[in-house]
């Protein structure tokens, strides 16, 4: 039975383009309604898509900093050459 074959999700950097590309496509206003509308809804769920990616990203780095603010505090405190 042939199907759709599933999709593998685009990278941040694939989704941006992509969307660039929908964006040209829409402001050029040469397509149909139909077809514009299409395209305007993957434009949605793409541009959704790259907010996530992007938020995900942030979370990553707002908690990789604050480990290693808590690293640097934690050296600090216990710094051998104040035990004696």
């Amino acid at each position: 039975m042939a199907g759709k074959k599933a999709q593998k999700p685009l990278s941040f950097e694939e989704g941006v383009k992509r969307l660039k590309e929908i964006t040209s496509v829409l402001e050029a206003g040469t397509l149909p309604l139909n077809e514009g509308i299409a395209l305007y809804k993957e434009g949605a769920a793409l541009s959704a898509a790259c907010r996530a990616q992007l938020e995900k990203a942030e979370n990553e780095v707002k908690l990789y900093a604050e480990g290693m603010k808590t690293v640097a505090f934690d050296a600090r405190e216990r710094d051998p050459a104040d035990e004696d």
